[in-house]
């Protein structure tokens, strides 16, 4: 976690914007937490501005929608996603839930993070108009982004002489509550088939 601080606070705005790039595609890099720093740093106007780093997040967020967007839009191969769909129970939800409301679950997909890939490849391969998916991911993006910032500006005060013991409790914080999330999903998921 010292390294990315250290990153941060050397590159800024461009660090930033690679954390978030990477964070979006499978690349452990921890996003989430890197905003709530930002969020924090931004509080003691220490080398971020609110506006600014929300710009630069979301900007970050939406080259990664696009990219994964673009490249199955026009070279993925549907076929070989509707395999994988049958192989994966919860990738077959995802893809009913898309079918009966695309634009929500693009929006909701950025709320759970791992969701946000297959449902941008999901985009591209049935060519979902490119207006309805960009407004959709950046009002879901918007609001994560928003959420963290917040988050670390809020505890910028309480917490500011000690940022690493801020950063450990919100990152339990956030595993915790995604741990729980999926177990509801997969609870609910699972009453659903029986």
């Amino acid at each position: 976690m010292a390294m990315f601080l250290q990153l941060l606070s050397q590159y800024g705005y461009v660090a930033l914007f690679i954390f978030v790039l990477l964070g979006g595609t499978y690349v452990p890099v921890p996003a989430g937490v890197m905003l709530i720093a930002v969020g924090v740093l931004s509080h003691h106007h220490h080398f971020f501005t609110l506006t600014l780093s929300f710009i630069v997040a979301l900007l970050a967020s939406l080259v990664d929608d696009a990219i994964t967007y673009g490249i199955t839009r026009w070279v993925g191969k549907k076929e070989k996603y509707l395999e994988f769909v049958n192989k994966n129970r919860y990738a077959g939800v995802i893809e009913r839930n898309f079918r009966k409301h695309p634009t929500l679950v693009v929006a909701v997909s950025r709320f759970i993070g791992f969701t946000s890939m297959p449902v941008n490849a999901l985009a591209g391969l049935t060519r979902m108009n490119l207006f309805k998916f960009f407004g959709a991911a950046a009002a879901g993006e918007s609001i994560c982004v928003v959420a963290y910032l917040a988050i670390g500006y809020t505890i910028g005060t309480p917490w500011s002489h000690d940022i690493h013991t801020a950063l450990v409790a919100l990152t339990y914080l956030i595993a915790i509550s995604s741990v729980i999330s999926l177990v509801f999903f997969f609870i609910s998921e699972s009453k659903k088939s029986t």
